[in-house]
């Protein structure tokens, strides 16, 4: 999606586990986007020092789930819990990979907002707009997209009206269906 609406240079995917890199780099082979998606198959620890650093935008989906490690997650634990990475090494490393001025995106359940703002600021990722997400009117707030500036100046966060996702027909909202076109 990022490829097709932005129209970058070059997006990297970066995936630890393997059946799931492989997935992500058939999606960009039937989807011809071999010349601008590149998927990377490693541990999120470290990785700017194989793919380099300088980039423009870092967007995260991380696991939600504090958790304390087993020796054998399955792959789902370690997609919904932090089995293989922490919410702080996330923030480090796209610290790393972002140039100065350079935007984070994460998403992330509410209860891990507190966490993640003080993520961002340690590593020098200023917050600059936070999207609650709602899943349907009437629902709790659950979810929420926050944009941060590497190197930003601290000022008041935005915080714009929440992304409702469903409408009462149980159907995508235009607010969401425009995220999906240019």
């Amino acid at each position: 999606l990022v490829a097709a609406k932005y129209e970058p240079k070059k997006v990297v995917g970066v995936e630890l586990q393997p059946r799931l890199a492989d997935m992500a780099s058939r999606s960009v082979r039937m989807n011809r986007a071999e010349n601008a998606v590149e998927i990377v198959n490693r541990p999120l620890q470290g990785v700017s020092k194989i793919i380099g650093s300088g980039f423009d935008v870092v967007t995260v989906n991380p696991p939600y789930e504090p958790c304390a490690r087993k020796d054998d997650p399955t792959e789902e634990e370690i997609c919904k819990t932090e089995q293989k990475v922490t919410c702080e090494e996330i923030v480090k490393e796209s610290a790393a990979l972002l140039r100065y001025g350079g935007l984070f995106y994460m998403i992330n359940k509410t209860k891990r907002l507190t966490d993640v703002l003080f993520y961002m600021r340690t590593y020098g990722i200023e917050p600059k707009k936070l999207y609650f997400v709602q899943p349907k009117k009437g629902k709790d707030l659950d979810a929420f997209v926050v944009e941060g500036k590497r190197g930003g100046k601290p000022s008041f966060m935005k915080t714009p009206e929440p992304l409702l996702v469903y409408d009462e027909q149980g159907r995508y909202t235009e607010q969401v269906r425009s995220l999906y076109n240019k």
